[in-house]
């Protein structure tokens, strides 16, 4: 099958180890596959916050930005703002956020896409209010302390540095 969102082929793993999907048995008793390694996310995020202070999430954003439109990435970038975690963004230009900015401005949870639309479904019925998780979104991306803002302010010192 292929991905919806890139469309490319699904690369096919030859393993020999069973596909472990959200759904696959045994069930944890809120539906959750216990041995599924996709739906553990929030879980390690926790640990890893509570366990090391310093550990820190860097976001690599690919330069059409499709990042944001994946439903996973986004509730994983949400769950570590939640935590409190550290977060630094790597863009490959100015311009290039320039050029999503509109785009980045009315992101909507509910309208992102995910491999299976079953990741969808589990990440909204994580989220109890979506108008106001997508508030937090935008403010989150865009706020003073978002992290465009930061970026373009550590990429600012890091080319005054380069230049001398």
């Amino acid at each position: 099958s292929s991905d919806p969102v890139t469309g490319m082929q699904h690369p096919v793993c030859d393993c020999g180890s069973a596909t472990l999907l959200n759904d696959t048995p045994p069930l944890a008793d809120d539906g959750r596959s216990v041995r599924c390694q996709m739906n553990k996310f929030d879980d390690m995020i926790a640990f890893l916050s509570a366990s090391d202070p310093d550990f820190a999430q860097v976001i690599a954003v690919d330069r059409r930005f499709e990042l944001f439109g994946r439903a996973w990435c986004v509730a994983e970038l949400a769950v570590a703002d939640k935590m409190g975690m550290r977060q630094s963004l790597k863009l490959s230009s100015r311009q290039a956020l320039s050029q999503h900015r509109a785009s980045l401005e009315g992101l909507q949870v509910e309208k992102m896409r995910a491999s299976r639309p079953e990741d969808v479904l589990e990440i909204l019925s994580k989220i109890p209010n979506v108008p106001a998780f997508n508030v937090r979104l935008q403010e989150m991306l865009f706020g003073d302390c978002g992290l465009f803002n930061r970026w373009a302010d550590v990429d600012f010192v890091e080319q005054a540095a380069e230049v001398g």
